[in-house]
């Protein structure tokens, strides 16, 4: 009885030791930013565009996305765009391209995921086209969009190509879409 004691007492110390090891190791190995190899980063300031990884961007993913037109998107692949998410600000306005038939689908605002862009003046043709949107008929309207201060948006300052389409203009993806009241009456365009 009294040798198991003494047996038991002497491995303590020993998973003492290699617990001091592991750590030792762990810390050595992993850098002061890192915890078991998540990086920590701080996040951007406010309306600061930053370079994203083609991963990364797939983590910023919010719920499923609809195009400029407010149509169910395909599955975008990962961009090496820059983005950010960020919050509006008082008095910012932004264009959405769609079809003057869908105007009473926005009365509770852009859907979740919508997108729209600062791009003024377009045709239906050049907003597909810059938009990448992928329906085969331009759209035929523009709707101002007021969100109110606060709201989220996913900024990216040109837009992939996409649909056979070369985009290229600035899109602003609204994740949380934009509530009531926040969109003004379609207005027709060439």
């Amino acid at each position: 009885m009294i040798g198991a004691a003494k047996r038991k007492s002497s491995l303590l110390p020993g998973l003492a030791a290699l617990r001091l090891v592991l750590l030792l190791i762990v810390t050595l190995c992993l850098g002061q930013t890192r915890v078991w190899g998540f990086g920590i980063t701080a996040p951007p300031a406010s309306g600061v565009f930053e370079s994203v990884t083609p991963s990364s961007t797939e983590e910023n993913t919010i719920g499923s996305g609809y195009d400029a037109s407010d149509s169910p998107l395909a599955a975008r692949g990962p961009s090496t765009a820059l983005s950010t998410f960020r919050q509006t600000t008082a008095g910012e306005s932004f264009l959405h391209y769609g079809y003057a038939e869908q105007a009473a689908g926005f009365a509770g605002g852009l859907r979740p995921g919508g997108f729209a862009t600062t791009a003024s003046g377009l045709t239906g043709a050049e907003a597909r086209a810059g938009l990448a949107l992928p329906r085969a008929v331009p759209p035929n309207a523009v709707y101002t969009v007021t969100p109110t201060p606060g709201t989220t948006i996913r900024g990216n300052p040109v837009t992939s190509p996409q649909f056979g389409q070369p985009g290229g203009l600035p899109e602003f993806q609204f994740p949380l879409g934009t509530g009531p009241g926040t969109i003004s009456s379609p207005r027709p365009i060439p």
